[in-house]
């Protein structure tokens, strides 16, 4: 019998097990053969730094800016001084975090089954566990989350072609084109040693990341992506990460969402296994923590995600010179804006 079974051995699967494990019997369960192997650019802020060391054996790069383009050829170049984000190698980096877990971790154990009484039973491919609290953090597709009956408000595609094009350029360049891609954008990330082309919305396909970036020859990485806000505590259970919709809704990237609620996650539940109380009631506390802490930064983003699907080329072009003239672009926080907007 485990304190609790975290399903997904992801980084913040990993990172959570790090965290609880100090005062709590942790098991980890994940799907994979090895660790990393998901669609992830591994485009990290330097916020990474408040919630772990930054070990060299996993940076590829790093870059100083983002450079956005829009239909008309119009950019908005988004600059700091120093350092703005990491460029991560995801297996390495996820490999790093699993050395830092002292509490098992089972690969190749494919959750088939969940059953909910006094404790948790969680049926995989490589055994049967049981525990008393269960937290889906199994990423976009989360068959925890699935379970308990909950949907995100979107499920976008998410495409990557790695090329081997040697780039140290100091930017990461996004680019809009609605006639291309209506509800999402392309990219193109500076990775050291090779170079990251990529694609994100409902209906993308990698005929489309050809035909922007004039490419042939890549490797291909593809994974769904969920947004919006949903229920994430239960009875026994709770999610954290991208199965809890904890992602940018501009840019779907989670890892510092997820860290952070990670972090309020472990809080709740320390509380919990001290009252011994693991109804829903009681971890709504966590539900309603991760939300006040970063809520509105996923309300904001999904209400402008709402307005830049709608808007056509030339919406879009006259939205860049508008913005273009905002005196404090610079100094947005890459994974918060919100707060640096509305305070």
């Amino acid at each position: 019998m485990y304190d609790v079974i975290i399903v997904g051995g992801g980084p913040i699967g990993l990172y959570l097990a790090h965290l609880l494990e100090a005062r709590l019997d942790v098991l980890v369960l994940d799907k994979n053969a090895a660790f990393g192997r998901k669609a992830d650019s591994g485009l990290y802020s330097t916020n990474l730094e408040q919630f772990i060391p930054i070990d060299r054996s996993w940076v590829e790069h790093e870059v100083r800016a983002a450079v956005l383009h829009a239909p008309s050829g119009e950019v908005i170049a988004l600059k700091k001084p120093r350092t703005a984000a990491y460029v991560a190698d995801r297996e390495r980096f996820t490999a790093w975090l699993a050395k830092r877990v002292q509490s098992p971790v089972k690969q190749r154990a494919r959750v088939t089954g969940l059953s909910f009484g006094k404790t948790v039973t969680v049926t995989t491919t490589a055994g049967t566990f049981e525990g008393k609290v269960v937290i889906g953090c199994d990423g976009a597709s989360s068959i925890v989350r699935k379970h308990l009956g909950v949907q995100p408000a979107e499920i976008l595609n998410g495409l990557i072609a790695i090329t081997q094009e040697k780039n140290l350029d100091p930017q990461v360049d996004l680019y809009f084109d609605k006639d291309r891609i209506r509800d999402g954008f392309f990219w193109k990330i500076p990775r050291g040693h090779t170079t990251e082309y990529g694609a994100l919305g409902k209906n993308v396909h990698y005929r489309d990341l050809e035909a922007f970036f004039t490419i042939k020859d890549y490797e291909r990485r593809a994974a769904f992506m969920n947004l919006g806000l949903f229920p994430t505590a239960f009875d026994r259970a709770i999610l954290v990460g991208e199965a809890a919709g904890q992602v940018k809704p501009w840019s779907l990237g989670g890892i510092i969402f997820g860290f952070t609620c990670a972090t309020l996650a472990r809080d709740v539940l320390f509380e919990a296994f001290t009252k011994q109380d693991f109804s829903a009631a009681f971890l709504q506390r966590y539900d309603q923590r991760w939300k006040k802490k970063i809520g509105t930064t996923i309300r904001a983003g999904m209400l402008f995600r709402g307005m830049y699907v709608k808007m056509d080329n030339a919406t879009l072009d006259s939205w860049f010179r508008r913005i273009k003239r905002i005196p404090f672009l610079g100094r947005l926080d890459m994974d918060f804006p919100a707060l640096d907007v509305f305070g």
